[in-house]
């Protein structure tokens, strides 16, 4: 397995210092493996139509309740998560707990309606990569997880080149 580790700055994304997140990647594999929960089955297809139009993303499933997303998650082992908080059957940051808990664990893109200071503390205390307001941020969101799918495939050509 190959490790492959993105820098962000939060300032970019959350108004505050650096953060950290790792993909784990098989090696030679050129695509990310994306997932997508959201109590919206509007989002998620926005989400997978724009999403599908990139070479290097696959969307491997998605959920609109919190058991299914556990569920399918903990299955499908995707690299990347894009989560909403508010969902039937529980709340996104269940979701979340749980995901992060898991070997490997993926990489989670909290997408919300509501982007208050406490959800986004609780969100990023539980776990969460990046916290993105549903409402203003959206193609915001789609950019970081084309920048994310984009410096996954420029690491595996400098790896392949060595």
């Amino acid at each position: 397995m190959e490790f492959l580790q993105y820098n962000w700055t939060q300032s970019d994304f959350f108004h505050g210092d650096i953060r950290v997140f790792s993909i784990e990647k098989e090696q030679g594999r050129g695509t990310m493996r994306l997932f997508i929960a959201d109590d919206s089955e509007v989002v998620r297809e926005r989400l997978s139509a724009l999403l599908a139009q990139l070479d290097n993303v696959e969307i491997v499933g998605n959920a609109g309740t919190v058991d299914e997303a556990i569920h399918e998650i903990r299955r499908l082992k995707p690299d990347l998560v894009v989560l909403d908080i508010r969902m039937p059957g529980g709340c996104g940051i269940d979701v979340l707990r749980s995901v992060k808990g898991d070997e490997p664990s993926p990489a989670v893109i909290m997408l919300t309606n509501y982007p208050y200071r406490q959800y986004e503390e609780r969100c990023m205390d539980a776990g969460a990569d990046f916290f993105f307001d549903k409402s203003v941020e959206f193609e915001f969101a789609i950019e970081v997880i084309k920048g994310l799918a984009s410096a996954q495939i420029q690491k595996r050509e400098s790896v392949l080149n060595l």
